[in-house]
Formats: C-alpha cells, sequence, structure tokens
C-alpha cells in the first residue's frame, strides 16, 4: 500500500484535535465568558489552528501533493483570528457571525479535503464528518444568533471537532506505521 504526503504530516491533524479539545474544555468549563475574554481567546486558538493547517499543507505540498482545501483553511483561520484580534469592539453579533463564517468556511473545507482522504484512505470519513459538523455548527449560529449561549455551544463544538481531529491524526499514523513496517520486511535469504 503506497504512501502519501498527508499521512506522513498525521501530526498536523492531531494538534489541530488537541487544540480544538483544550479551547473546547476551557470555553464549557467556563460558560460565562465575557466577549473581551472570549474574542482574544477564539482569536489565538484559530491563529494557531490555522498555523497549524499552513505547516501541514506546505509539508504535503513540499513532498509533492497538493492539499488546496486545507491551505485556503489556514489562510482563512489565520485571517479571522487576527480580526477576532485587533478588533476588540467587534460586538457579540459580529463575533457570532465571525465565528459562523469561519465554522462553514473552514468545515466545508473540511469536507473536501476529507472526501480527497477518503479516495486515499478507504474508510477514512472522520475529516469529512468533522467538517459536517462546523458547518452545522456556523448554520446553527446565524439561524439562531441571539438563543445560544455562545460559550457552551463553542466549547461542546470544539470538543466534538477535536476528537474528530484526532481520530483522523490517529488513524493517519497508524496507516503510516503500517507502510513502514511493511517496507522493512525483506524476505529471508537462506544461508
Amino acid at each position: 500500500m503506497p504512501s502519501f504526503p498527508l499521512a506522513k504530516n498525521w501530526w498536523s491533524l492531531a494538534a489541530r484535535g488537541a487544540l480544538a479539545v483544550l479551547f473546547g474544555v476551557f470555553t464549557a468549563a467556563m460558560p460565562g465568558l465575557t466577549l473581551s475574554t472570549l474574542l482574544p481567546l477564539f482569536g489565538a486558538y484559530a491563529l494557531l489552528e490555522g498555523g497549524l493547517n499552513l505547516v501541514g499543507a506546505y509539508r504535503a505540498g513540499r513532498d509533492g501533493e497538493r492539499w488546496p482545501a486545507l491551505l485556503l483553511e489556514g489562510a482563512l483561520s489565520v485571517v479571522c483570528g487576527l480580526v477576532a484580534l485587533v478588533q476588540p469592539e467587534l460586538g457579540l453579533s459580529r463575533f457570532i457571525y465571525l465565528l459562523a463564517f469561519w465554522a462553514v468556511a473552514t468545515g466545508g473545507l473540511d469536507v473536501v479535503a476529507g472526501l480527497r482522504l477518503h479516495r486515499r484512505l478507504a474508510g477514512e470519513w472522520l475529516l469529512a464528518l468533522g467538517g459536517a459538523a462546523s458547518v452545522g455548527f456556523g448554520l446553527l449560529l446565524v439561524a439562531a444568533p441571539r438563543a445560544l449561549t455562545v460559550g457552551y455551544w463553542l466549547g461542546a463544538y470544539s470538543l466534538l471537532l477535536g476528537t474528530l481531529l484526532l481520530g483522523v491524526g490517529m488513524r493517519l499514523r497508524a496507516f503510516t506505521d503500517d507502510n513502514e513496517r511493511a517496507s522493512l520486511k525483506q524476505p529471508i535469504e537462506e544461508i
């Protein structure tokens, strides 16, 4: 079974997952977070998440494979993170729409990347499922922006997404480990 560059960069998806889980635990544990706290927290998360995507996409590209969905997702996350960090006067409704835009856009790109990954690794659907969860979260924010307690929902969403991304990373790592073990097997020659 041939290897592919994104599998060698499994750590990028696993790190994104771990970051999302940490962010989710923090925001879910403190649902009364004020906007002045939540905005820079989300901004820092989006910057780090975007940076991990950019590094993973770059390294896959350096190894000869293009993952434009991950590259674009990383760029969008960085831009949304910067907006959240440099505009502390954004306001709750604008923050909710920024968060919704980010979730729908990056989720859609994760679905695209997940479908591409599914073609390379049979049965791999976790990245596309995580993308679908992101799109659903973003649409929920747009449909009922006032009915949600943003901290709870953001925390729950981040925990779900993080768990799925960790699962993708671990499956890619196992795929890479299996391929490395298979390439080390050599026929035993008789003496």
